[in-house]
């Protein structure tokens, strides 16, 4: 949106290819669209001049290895998938329900809510993995890009100890660099210092009221109930997303008041971990239900992944025994 005149290929390029390396490809030629396609591929920019920040590496592996396993991935990943899905719309959408504009993840029991929630964020996780490691054998397989390109989506849960590690290095990266870029330009207009507080919490801020327009976008869109409002559509992933902002500057300020105090922080306890995961899981157990009631409410997902699922069954009884 921003290259100007010149262009997307004066400003991007491989790292491994010279620079500006577009700019001398036949326009519509087979070099320039392999060119842009990877590029769409790679949203997080990885060994492209623009990588974003925190992408995890690969392991060494030959290209077989590297596409065989990723196909075992993907076959775990779509049977998890066929998993949660089915905990979600067991739970969700089990019983006899003439209206879902009502009805909640918050509803039934401590385990029956518990796994609704886990679920919800789960489908989504599984899905995306399963769409990214298709992509990935496809864009390797048919030499689109590189292995090196298409390292894990995903970081490690166990190191979620913040909800900032959530969001910033955890979670996929795919939207880093567009939640990034606008707020860096407002900063820049405002005349705000880089590397300030203030400009670090402006960006912050910035960068989840977008992400939040943006999924709320998503589900504005999303056929729904006819009595349905707007406002039931919408605001849920705008709360859900500026909550998000909140969690991290509240921690951000006790972490801050803790090193003033004295504490240190350069290597985690047991305690201390033990303590950051209740408080991620704390965050999302309030918070997820903002997003997921609007998603589910509109009936989003209410067919099963699989036809029939492998899993329904098994998922039933472990449900029923719940409760």
């Amino acid at each position: 949106m921003f290259s100007g005149d010149q262009g997307p290929e004066h400003h991007f390029w491989r790292i491994d290819s010279p620079q500006r390396e577009a700019e001398f490809f036949s326009a519509f030629g087979p070099r320039k669209f392999k060119w842009a396609i990877a590029m769409l591929l790679d949203m997080r920019g990885v060994r492209w001049n623009y990588e974003v920040k925190n992408v995890h590496r690969l392991p060494r592996s030959s290209k077989t290895q590297y596409l065989m396993t990723r196909l075992g991935y993907l076959i775990y990943y779509a049977i998890m998938a066929d998993i949660v899905y089915q905990s979600l719309y067991q739970v969700f959408f089990g019983k006899d329900m003439h209206d879902t504009k009502y009805p909640s993840l918050r509803d039934g029991n401590m385990s029956l809510s518990f796994i609704a929630r886990l679920s919800f964020g789960m489908t989504i996780y599984y899905m995306m993995q399963i769409i990214y490691n298709i992509l990935a054998i496809i864009a390797v397989g048919l030499n689109i890009s590189k292995k090196e390109d298409w390292p894990p989506c995903f970081g490690k849960v166990s190191d979620v100890t913040t909800v900032r590690y959530f969001w910033g290095t955890y979670w996929h990266q795919t939207l880093r660099r567009p939640l990034s870029v606008f707020p860096q330009a407002l900063v820049d207009g405002l005349g705000i210092r880089r590397g300030t507080t203030l400009s670090a919490y402006i960006q912050l801020w910035l960068a989840f009221l977008i992400s939040g327009l943006m999924h709320a976008h998503d589900t504005y869109m999303f056929p729904s109930p006819v009595n349905m409002t707007s406002e039931d559509r919408r605001n849920g992933s705008m709360w859900f997303f500026l909550l998000q902002a909140t969690a991290i500057t509240l921690e951000d300020f006790v972490q801050w008041c803790l090193k003033h105090m004295g504490f240190t922080f350069a290597k985690p306890s047991a305690i201390r971990k033990l303590f950051g995961y209740a408080w991620v899981i704390a965050v999302f157990w309030f918070s997820i239900p903002l997003a997921g009631d609007a998603h589910m409410q509109t009936r989003y997902g209410k067919e099963p992944i699989f036809q029939p699922s492998p899993s329904a069954a098994l998922v039933g009884k472990l449900l029923h025994a719940l409760g």
